[in-house]
């Protein structure tokens, strides 16, 4: 007999879970020195006394995992019983991640050697492996079926297919970002000419020049590709607020070559296109931290007081302001090119040279001195300008008519 159905699973987080979930995104080891509440004094080789510094990060886990909600039908068990199955799927997507989902599912929900006592339904499966890669890479997933309506649908029109394989499916959602409209991947002459164009108006880029003369404003999110994101109606700019995450990807990736992002694009080769995609994962997180540090918030006084005020009003992570960048970073990796944020970074610069009127006086201001108007105006001015010549003709007649008559029949005087 299946257990009862619960309708929030994953509503409680212990600290065991998030203990579990280091070890299995970043590979962290035991140490029998210490554990994620008292972590080693002055042990650089032990993982644990950066835990804390992951508590926004944590955080989002447990607000995202806590809404899953399982399909209720009648003899199928749910997807996610607790936070065992979730961190087993991540698991799986780490090791296999050119499979594509429809075998990840397969193996998953197999009931040999699982507590299934039947398989969960079709929707719910994709539900659990969506959450499970969004947990791993901080991408929002979209799978189909999936509880999304129509308006979030067109803003993320890629879906998780089950023809295509975890590492495939980030490359897509990455690759669109990077290059709108996806398609094939640039040339080393377009790569270098877009990057010596960013290089060109990077400086001019603080966010205290972007809120002042470019009038936009910053909020956080929780989603990796709407990193730079500029909604021009709202005049606002997305920042990615996890920097701790980002940091520990890297580290994992570089002593060890295990996180999660590294074993999904760093995997045997298929294509020369999901060859290029793989090679993203270590520069894509390097560019948006270098984005917040260098670009946005650069090491002077007021950035960094506007940094902190992000930090207190957007909820940002803290661990943004910290520049511990000898510990992530691999030889070279200091000069970052933005190859993928540069597109981004080019509509903020547009926006600074031609700012979008938002306000009604800015609006009204702006139909008036569009181009359109241009002809409208001279056209109305010609005409003013006859009408004006045709009255003054006419008062001219009238003066002359009137200076006529009083020549013709001068008035006479009596003597």
């Amino acid at each position: 007999m299946s257990a009862p159905l619960e309708a929030f699973p994953l509503r409680n987080t212990d600290i065991r879970d998030l203990e579990s979930l280091c070890k299995i995104l970043w590979g962290w080891p035991d140490c029998a020195r210490c554990d994620s509440q008292n972590p080693c004094s002055g042990t650089p080789d032990c993982s644990w006394h950066r835990f804390k510094k992951l508590n926004p990060f944590f955080d989002h886990y447990r607000v995202v995992t806590k809404r899953y909600i399982p399909d209720f039908e009648a003899r199928c068990p749910q997807a996610l019983r607790n936070h065992s199955d979730l961190q087993r799927i991540i698991g799986l997507l780490r090791n296999n991640p050119d499979a594509q989902l429809s075998h990840l599912t397969a193996q998953c929900f197999n009931l040999d050697g699982t507590a299934y006592t039947s398989p969960p339904t079709n929707a719910d499966q994709r539900r659990a492996f969506s959450l499970a890669l969004h947990i791993m890479s901080m991408v929002t997933v979209v799978v189909q079926n999936s509880h999304v309506n129509d308006l979030e649908a067109a803003l993320l029109p890629d879906v998780w297919a089950d023809d295509v394989s975890p590492a495939e499916y980030l490359g897509t959602v990455l690759q669109t970002q990077g290059h709108a409209g996806g398609g094939a991947f640039p040339s080393h002459e377009q790569r270098l000419a877009q990057n010596m164009e960013v290089s060109r108006v990077i400086m001019s880029l603080k966010a205290r020049r972007l809120r002042k003369i470019g009038k936009l404003d910053f909020e956080a999110t929780d989603n990796l590709n709407n990193h730079l994101k500029l909604d021009k109606k709202k005049g606002v700019v997305k920042l990615f607020r996890h920097a701790a995450f980002l940091k520990e990807q890297l580290l994992a990736s570089r002593t060890a070559q295990t996180s999660t992002l590294h074993t999904l694009f760093e995997g045997p080769e298929l294509t020369d296109g999901l060859r290029c995609v793989r090679r993203l994962s270590r520069h894509y997180a390097l560019e948006v931290l270098h984005s917040i540090q260098d670009v946005l918030f650069p090491p002077d006084a007021k950035s960094q007081a506007f940094l902190r005020s992000l930090i207190s009003e957007q909820d940002m992570d803290p661990d943004c302001t910290l520049y511990n960048r000898s510990e992530y970073e691999l030889d070279g990796e200091d000069d970052v090119t933005y190859k993928w944020l540069g597109p981004r970074m080019m509509d903020l610069y547009e926006e600074l040279e031609n700012p979008t009127p938002r306000g009604l006086l800015d609006q009204w201001l702006d139909r008036k001195s569009r181009a359109r108007h241009v002809m409208l105006a001279t056209v109305i001015g010609v005409f003013a300008a006859v009408f004006l010549g045709v009255l003054s003709l006419i008062v001219g007649i009238i003066q002359t008519w009137i200076a006529w008559q009083q020549w013709k029949a001068p008035p006479s005087h009596d003597a």
